[in-house]
């Protein structure tokens, strides 16, 4: 609203005044829409909200300076910068939950091998599916999910799970909570 005000400062007449306007309200309505795209919900979880605002953000501090209103679009993009860098390192930090598929190679007709003994403390597997595989063995998926403070611990869940089975795959997922 700031940019429009300013904007309508500058028209010279009042039929243009409106035409004007017309522009940034377009650019914030397009990047909303795009930005909305960014937002998915998994579950009960929504992800991406802080990506979307901020290329709504950044849009604003683009209008700013196309605008000429420099000075505007510098302290926005200050008290972004100010806002926004502390929150990667917080990220990093607090626990998210995270979530994992892991596919186990047993030979044809072997039993369902059972891995939470293998897993750290906390970590649930969940068996979701047996896959036939050529005919020659079985591969059991189990989905796993657990809280960590960042993506490293997938590694240990990985090496843990190698030292005692043949592991075909395993993809991490990670949502913050």
């Amino acid at each position: 609203m700031i940019q429009a005000n300013l904007l309508l400062a500058t028209s010279t007449n009042v039929s243009g005044s409106m035409d004007i306007l017309r522009y940034p309200l377009g650019v914030l309505t397009g990047v909303g829409f795009i930005g909305g795209g960014a937002i998915l919900r998994r579950g009960d979880i929504a992800t991406g909200v802080t990506t979307a605002a901020t290329l709504w953000l950044i849009t604003v501090i683009g209008l700013c300076f196309g605008g000429g209103q420099v000075v505007l679009g510098a302290i926005a993009t200050i008290a972004a910068f100010l806002i926004l860098s502390p929150f990667k390192t917080l990220g990093e930090k607090v626990s998210c939950e995270q979530k994992g598929c892991v596919g186990i190679k047993v030979p044809k007709g072997s039993p369902i091998p059972t891995i939470k003994s293998e897993l750290p403390y906390r970590l649930e597997p969940c068996l979701t599916s047996i896959q036939h595989h050529d005919g020659q063995f079985d591969e059991i998926v189990y989905e796993l999910h657990w809280y960590a403070a960042n993506a490293q611990s997938a590694e240990a869940v990985v090496r843990n799970l190698q030292d005692r089975f043949e592991t075909i795959r395993f993809v991490h997922r990670s949502t913050v909570s």
